[in-house]
């Protein structure tokens, strides 16, 4: 949009001479360039639309009783991220804005022609045509740059454990454990989305209800006894404070020991009949095989194909789950957020650093939290209480009395999602 300033009265002019001879006198004219554009990724926004403003001052000849007339000859731009201390993450853009202009100082005037009505008796007519006339026209480039920061949302996590006893299919908060954790099970309309592992495993929706307070568990078979039973409530909020809304998808197939590639042809259809979701319409998404969290490195996930591009093959009967997590903001706008995985083995021992890291898995270093949005920790398969660990960057504490058995595979997640 271009807006004059002032929109109407006398301008500063100069004078020039014409390549005819002529003096014609210039206007100085102030126009205001102002417009919106949006950062997006593979076609998701990531942002919404961010205004830009321009001052530009050039001469034209525009006499008495012309008006001005903008025309955007040509838009470009291109956006250079702007990556944290640990170069893991862009949490600024800039926008370089180039528009290229064409401005016409145009009237309606008079035209007197002749017209010819007999060659051969060269008989002729006066005709005055109404016109559009353009007395001088400018063309100018305005550079823009934008700076875009990212808004880190920052999600609150609390998670309900217990332990079956073999026999019970109802789980209250008098169930919980309360040296991990005293709010109990929360309702599902106060959080964005929620979590059920059952001994370590990811549990389809149709196995369970939720409810403040109570669990149902859905199923024929029963944990065995001992085993935990994890809810993780994931609360994100807005910039008023809002509960933002998620959906948690699941697609839920199982190993047949020979197979890398499953499709929504293996789908099982009592936990849902959406198939292998496009990765790009969702935030994030999860790889848990026979229970264990997988690193983005084992494989490849497209609309409708999951690859697995590990060497040994999942054991036949073991459950794989692909978890898509859908986060919206209050304009129903899509919410990317991005993962990274640390993984080590365990030692015996309590503290792990960046040197622990499995190189295999790629980066190993261990962010700083306060620049993600949340994080969860799975030790043998099984997420662990927050009480359990304490994150600083490079650094993993384990504040449990008991050390997990050596070789076991630690994974901490970081989950990070901006508005």
């Amino acid at each position: 949009m271009y807006t004059q300033i002032p929109p109407h009265g006398k301008h500063p002019q100069k004078q020039i001479k014409l390549p005819s001879g002529e003096l014609a006198v210039l206007d100085k004219v102030t126009v205001l360039i102002k417009g919106y554009i949006a950062v997006s990724v593979d076609g998701s926004n990531l942002s919404s639309p961010i205004p830009f403003s321009k001052i530009k001052h050039f001469y034209i000849y525009a006499p008495q009783g012309t008006n001005l007339f903008f025309k955007v000859n040509d838009f470009n731009c291109c956006a250079v991220p702007c990556f944290n201390e640990d170069k893991m993450i862009f949490d600024e853009v800039k926008i370089f804005i180039n528009i290229d202009t064409i401005v016409n100082s145009k009237a309606n005037v008079d035209l007197i022609i002749p017209e010819v009505i007999s060659p051969s008796l060269s008989i002729k007519n006066i005709v005055c045509v109404n016109v559009n006339k353009i007395f001088d026209s400018v063309r100018f480039q305005s550079e823009i740059t934008v700076l875009y920061k990212k808004i880190l949302l920052k999600a609150d996590i609390y998670q309900y454990n217990a332990l079956s006893d073999g026999t019970q299919r109802i789980y209250t908060n008098k169930d919980e454990l309360t040296e991990y954790g005293d709010k109990g099970i929360l309702s599902p309309n106060d959080v964005s989305y929620f979590e059920l592992f059952i001994n370590g495993v990811l549990q389809p929706k149709t196995n369970y209800i939720v409810k403040k307070g109570l669990l149902l568990l859905e199923t024929e078979d029963l944990p065995q006894t001992g085993a935990p039973v994890n809810i993780s409530f994931v609360t994100y909020k807005g910039i008023g404070n809002e509960i933002l809304n998620a959906v948690n998808y699941q697609y839920n197939t199982i190993s047949d020991g020979i197979s890398r590639i499953y499709t929504n042809d293996n789908e099982i259809k009592k936990y849902g009949d959406k198939g292998i979701i496009d990765p790009n319409e969702a935030s994030y998404f999860n790889l848990y095989i026979n229970g264990v969290l997988q690193p983005k490195t084992n494989y490849i996930v497209k609309k409708g194909f999951l690859e697995l591009t590990t060497v040994d093959i999942p054991l036949k009967d073991a459950p794989i789950i692909i978890e898509f997590i859908i986060i919206k903001d209050a304009n129903n706008r899509l919410l990317r957020a991005e993962t990274y995985q640390y993984n080590a083995y365990s030692d015996n021992k309590r503290i792990y650093t960046n040197s622990d890291g499995i190189k295999m898995y790629g980066d190993t270093d261990i962010p700083n939290p306060k620049q993600t949005s949340f994080q969860n920790l799975f030790i043998n398969g099984a997420i662990q209480p927050h009480v359990n660990y304490l994150v600083k960057k490079s650094l993993l504490t384990l504040k449990t009395l008991d050390t997990p058995l050596k070789g076991g595979p630690i994974l901490l997640q970081f989950i990070t999602s901006f508005l």
